[in-house]
């Protein structure tokens, strides 16, 4: 396998994780929209405040959502879930890309993107 397919083959990887990451969002979003109307509510905007964010950062956020989800599958829970999935997509792509550029030995774009992760991964830490 040449070098050059082995980039089009990791480029490849990258563009169908990220399209996996927005089918498993939709999916999720979708399933708990029909739980939520088949419970007999309607779909008017309830900014209930239940639904906030309570946590200190955004990674206990995700793990909160995961746990709530995998333990009692509700629609709350669901929908959360979908829209965590969504919001880690393009973090995932970041990293994606840092080990793309690694793995093409392009260190220019490996240092830069590294630090746009490192910046991103920060603002998500710092509440």
């Amino acid at each position: 396998m040449s070098r050059k397919s082995e980039y089009i083959a990791l480029e490849s990887i990258i563009g169908y994780s990220l399209l996996v990451c927005v089918i498993t969002a939709l999916s999720l979003e979708v399933l708990g929209l029909i739980l939520y109307v088949s419970n007999g509510n309607n779909v008017n905007i309830n900014l209930n405040q239940e639904l906030c964010i309570r946590e200190e950062n955004f990674f206990s956020y995700i793990a909160r959502t995961v746990r709530s989800a995998l333990r009692r599958p509700s629609y709350t829970n669901l929908m959360s879930l979908g829209l965590a999935v969504l919001m880690l997509t393009p973090y995932l792509r970041g990293v994606l890309s840092v080990a793309y550029f690694a793995l093409t030995e392009n260190y220019k774009y490996t240092l830069l993107t590294s630090f746009v992760m490192l910046v991103i991964t920060i603002s998500l830490v710092i509440r």
